[in-house]
Order: structure tokens, then sequence, then C-alpha cells
């Protein structure tokens, strides 16, 4: 690449408001824009903040990521270079401070006219408070999960944009059935009193089309209380 070249692509990545780079078509990070050379706390001589090639590892960018990131972006990384392909990757990158954040990497190989490889432009976007609420979430399952078991009680609910019934692993107990296995009306309508069949027909009804809650008392016949 000439050198008017790529004083213009440091001066575009420069600009855009993430942490973007480019790599040598040995996949050797070469430059990091000013948000990421920051971010990673890079003196400001450093060779990544301007540009200079010092042919450096295929993987030289692994030590700023996370150690339990280093195989997997490692395998990535090797793909592309052996394909040519664009990828997609998540992972920790480290801070001015030696923090981790979460970071999602989009990269591109970018070809001549001739189809020849140029270099590889990337773009990673911070996604720490998308990774720290699926945690949360993931944590709050699992709590509920457990508020289920130890007070028997279940949980049963509606996908309304494509009608699909779900439940936790207790309701599934409660109805008879085992831990797994996919709830249907029939699943459902099988396991309630018949006196209460119009309730639970009426609610799956109208669940897709009314965002109220809807709550029913229904008397379950198990497996135990039907003798199966």
């Amino acid at each position: 690449m000439n050198d008017s070249l790529e004083a213009r692509l440091q001066a575009t990545l420069n600009v855009i408001p993430a942490n973007t780079w480019y790599a040598a078509p040995s996949g050797a990070l070469t430059f990091v824009n000013t948000k990421g050379a920051d971010f990673a706390g890079l003196p400001a001589d450093h060779p990544l903040r301007l540009g200079i090639d010092t042919g450096a590892a295929w993987d030289s960018h692994i030590p700023f990521l996370h150690p339990d990131d280093h195989d997997e972006t490692r395998r990535v990384w090797a793909n592309c270079l052996k394909t040519g392909s664009a990828a997609e990757m998540t992972f920790r990158v480290r801070d001015s401070q030696g923090e981790y954040r979460w970071r999602i990497s989009r990269v591109e190989p970018l070809r001549g006219s001739d189809g020849k490889l140029l270099y590889w432009i990337g773009i990673n976007l911070d996604v720490e408070e998308l990774k720290r609420a699926e945690e949360a979430l993931r944590r709050n399952e699992h709590f509920l999960a457990e508020a289920q078991i130890l007070s028997r009680v279940g949980s049963v609910g509606m996908d309304v944009s494509t009608k699909r019934i779900f439940w936790s692993e207790e309701a599934a107990r409660i109805y008879g059935y085992a831990p797994g296995t996919e709830p249907t009306p029939d699943l459902i309508l099988q396991r309630v009193h018949p006196e209460d069949a119009h309730l639970v027909r009426d609610a799956i009804h109208m669940a897709p089309y009314s965002a109220r809650r809807v709550e029913i008392r229904l008397t379950v016949l198990t497996r135990e209380s039907s003798g199966s």
C-alpha cells in the first residue's frame, strides 16, 4: 500500500466513533485509530498509532485480549487468513487501566482491482453493557428456577409473535412431563381438569391479541393424580 493511501485510510479510521484498525495481509496488526489507541493506553509514539509496519506476527494483537479469549480468537483469525474471508468474533479487550471490556469485532478483507489482498480492516464495538445484561438475565433465570423448585410453582408463557408456548422445568414436572418436553396446547389440556379446560383454551387463544396479564386457576391432573 502506498504512503498516501495509508494516510487517507488512517485519517478516515480516526474520525469513526469506534475502535477501528487495519492489519497487513499477513494478519499483523499495523494501525489502531486514536480512539482505540487511547482506550488501550498506547504511548503517543507507539507504532500502532502511526501505522508503522514492524513485521509483527500474525497474532500480535492477542496480548491485548483476555487470556480466556486467546485460543478462540486465534482460531477465528487463522481461518480468516487461510480462507481470505470476513469474520465476526466477540472477546474482551484490556483498557488503559488493565480492566477488560467486551467487544464485538468485525473484520473484512480489502482487495485491489486485481483481487489481491491489500489489508484487513476491522471495527470493534463495545458490548460490555449487553454482556452484563445477559449475565444478569442468566442469574435471574437461575434464581427463578431455584425458587420455583423450592415453592413447587411453575411458569408457562407464550411468544406472541410465533404463538410458541414455553414453560419452566418445574412447570413441566407439575404437569407430569419430563424436563425438556416441548409444550403444546394439547399437552397442557391433557393435564387440566375438564371443568377448567375452557379457561385454558380462552387464555391460549387471546394471548397473541392482548397485552394484559392473564391469571387463571387450574386443577392440574398430574400423572400421580390421574393414576397413569
